[in-house]
């Protein structure tokens, strides 16, 4: 086929919604010419829009090889990396970018970001200093490396200090050194143990009651004490046997507090409530931090008393699961939003008292629109953009009987275009609830 034809023909399918079509015909020109800079970049972008996170890196390295020489791009890599976990691909076109472009100051303030992460406080330090001498004071990239210094300043001291920490001879007193010391240990260390104690410390605290995200907080201690517990991790010192049993026994008793929580709320009156309790415990069945206290080959390892335990939560677990709603099925669909289509069309069926959920996510798209149909075009629902997620719309419905829908993914804002994500669940309703 005719280069050219090809690159009209995966531009016609994008533009008419046909997505995974476009992508396709776009894959088909790169093996036609394996050094098109200029398809495999559109590519490894729209890959990244609908977060196809392995597909988007295996085109951005590819890119990298192709323009070593192009600075802008291969600091655009490497801040998708970075986004995406793989710190030691994204420092390096972080320094291959410096040799290029040696005074550009946002390159060597996002190489000092990623130096954080890896943990290499020296040199990160280093980079962050020249960071600010070549952003303008009133930048703002400016102050947020002034941030990010101060940052890295305070976790290499805890790393310096961290022997002395564990074994009591100094400690932190702020609660906000608290967890960031144990947010470093679990996610830069890989010392579980070393998080687990700093994370209950900061719990001890009358202040940790106020913090808005004490239950993301206390998930966090969950999984770090559970791997703690099971070996992993690479702490210096491994716990002792009892305390492995007293680790597992603090993070029963914080999921036992969710579990409640959660059982408090699949009776609430609101169906978002009812629908999150059923997301939440799903997603404990999946956590793979749970594994060693949640699969049957574990859970029989441990003592006799912590098996019936943790038998009994996951029981617990799956009765209050029984009484949310079920996920029937999920489909999901991705399209474009264009100037000349301004709007798409999914059909949907909803059987009675069936639970639908629908949640539109546009790249680019700052207000996305979900309106609902039946099929004689009558409106039954609508809702724009979340102020909880940005581009994001969701609506939910409760089908009073068999339904045919129509759900329209629009926008109708000036130059509002670009791909996007529908997800379509359908859930079944567990009665009686209040109305």
């Amino acid at each position: 086929m005719n280069i050219k034809f090809s690159d009209e023909l995966a531009k016609a399918l994008y533009e008419d919604g046909q997505f995974d079509q476009a992508m396709a015909q776009f894959r088909r020109g790169i093996d036609q010419n394996p050094g098109s800079i200029l398809r495999r970049e559109h590519l490894a972008k729209e890959l990244r829009n609908v977060n196809d996170v392995p597909g988007a890196i295996e085109q951005y390295l590819k890119l990298a090889e192709l323009d070593p020489s192009n600075a802008g791009r291969l600091h655009g890599i490497g801040q998708y990396l970075h986004s995406a976990e793989r710190p030691a691909e994204a420092i390096e076109c972080y320094r291959r970018a410096i040799a290029v472009s040696s005074q550009n100051g946002p390159i060597h303030m996002d190489l000092g970001v990623a130096l954080i992460s890896a943990g290499q406080f020296a040199e990160a330090k280093a980079i962050l200093e020249r960071a600010l001498e070549l952003l303008p004071a009133s930048d703002s990239q400016n102050i947020f490396a002034k941030g990010e210094l101060k940052r890295c300043i305070r976790l290499a001291e805890f790393d310096r200090r961290l022997d002395a920490l564990l074994s009591g001879d100094a400690r932190l007193d702020k609660i906000g050194d608290q967890l960031e010391c144990a947010h470093y240990c679990r996610n830069t260390k890989r010392y579980h143990a070393a998080a687990a104690h700093f994370y209950a410390v900061a719990f001890a605290s009358p202040l940790f009651q106020y913090f808005k995200d004490s239950d993301r907080l206390k998930l966090d201690f969950v999984g770090s004490a559970l791997l703690a517990a099971a070996g992993k991790g690479l702490d210096p010192r491994r716990p002792t046997t009892a305390e492995r049993s007293k680790l597992r026994q603090q993070a029963l008793g914080y999921l036992r507090e969710a579990l409640t929580r959660h059982e408090s709320d699949k009776t609430s009156s609101r169906l978002e409530t009812r629908l999150d309790v059923s997301q939440q415990l799903s997603l404990w069945h999946k956590e793979a931090d749970f594994a060693s206290v949640r699969e049957s080959a574990a859970v029989a390892l441990l003592p006799d008393s912590e098996q019936v335990e943790w038998h009994a939560l996951w029981a617990d677990v799956h009765r209050v699961l029984k009484k949310t709603p079920t996920l029937v099925r999920e489909t999901v669909v991705r399209g474009t939003l264009t100037d000349r289509a301004r709007e798409r069309t999914h059909e949907w069926q909803l059987a009675t008292g069936q639970i639908g959920l629908v949640k539109l996510f546009g790249f680019g798209i700052a207000d996305p629109e979900i309106h609902l149909l039946d099929a004689h075009d009558n409106p039954i629902a609508e809702a724009g953009n979340s102020r909880r997620e940005p581009n994001t719309a969701q609506s939910i419905h409760v089908s009073q009987g068999d339904l045919f829908l129509r759900v329209v993914a629009s926008s109708w804002q000036t130059r509002a275009t670009g791909p996007y994500v529908l997800t379509i669940r359908v859930y079944d309703g567990k009665a009686p609830y209040p109305k």
